[in-house]
């Protein structure tokens, strides 16, 4: 019982949320107390691309916590995007653990002990396996929050399903809703090669009359991925029930 208290007390974690994450990132209040002791000026962080260092800011005293440099190569190498989840765990020192968890809700393989070559090579094996199992998945699903409500909302597309279905080569999707209306939305591509929803995903967001809370499926139509405009179907489930209709 004492071992599980102590391993759930070194854990938080985190949601990859819009304009707060890809240049530095808050450790919870209450984590931060934890790590008073911790004088290091950096951070070593091991994810699923490896180790990294990352250096630690100290704000009000020591109250207040951040990753900042170093940070953002560790956003781009795991290429972290709006609405994963990482789960950090605290083994020593400044030294944290961390697992991603991504729109397919699995958790990204972490590489134990890399070296430069061995983790070359099982990242490239890693991708190309990847790639393959990724090409195959035609869904993805994104969670309704307060900035997808806003008339210049963002949204994310997972970056791995973009790169498989060569999304970065569009300029513009169809979105096909529960009553067979269509929405035409344009496609932007920004850092990372990430792919967002941008102009005309508000006027879905209206007419399905959208909440926060509720859950997009995104559903790719196979028929029309070489199309210059794909079509996605999309199901609504309201505030985590089934889909009706």
């Amino acid at each position: 019982m004492d071992r599980k208290q102590s391993q759930c007390g070194n854990r938080f974690f985190k949601i990859m949320i819009p304009g707060s994450f890809e240049q530095k990132l808050k450790v919870p209040p209450a984590f931060c107390k934890k790590l008073k002791r911790e004088k290091s000026k950096k951070a070593i962080i091991e994810g699923c691309r490896g180790r990294f260092t990352v250096g630690v800011g100290r704000h009000r005293g020591d109250d207040e916590i951040t990753f900042e440099d170093g940070w953002p190569q560790f956003v781009d190498e795991n290429e972290l995007s709006v609405g994963d989840l990482l789960v950090f765990e605290h083994t020593r020192d400044l030294h944290f653990k961390v697992g991603v968890f991504g729109a397919s809700t699995m958790e990204r393989h972490y590489l134990d002990h890399p070296n430069n070559h061995h983790q070359q090579h099982c990242r490239g094996k890693r991708e190309a396996e990847e790639k393959t199992a990724d090409s195959q998945i035609l869904h993805f699903s994104v969670t309704m929050r307060p900035y997808t409500a806003t008339k210049k909302a963002k949204v994310c597309i997972p970056a791995a399903f973009g790169r498989c279905h060569n999304l970065e080569q569009k300029s513009s999707v169809k979105l096909r809703d529960g009553k067979k209306r269509e929405f035409a939305v344009k496609l932007q591509i920004q850092s990372g090669m990430r792919p967002f929803l941008s102009s005309g995903w508000h006027h879905f967001y209206v007419s399905n009359e959208l909440k926060t809370g509720d859950v997009c499926v995104f559903k790719l139509d196979p028929t029309s991925i070489t199309s210059s405009t794909p079509l996605f179907g999309v199901k609504v489930l309201r505030n985590n029930q089934e889909f009706l209709g």
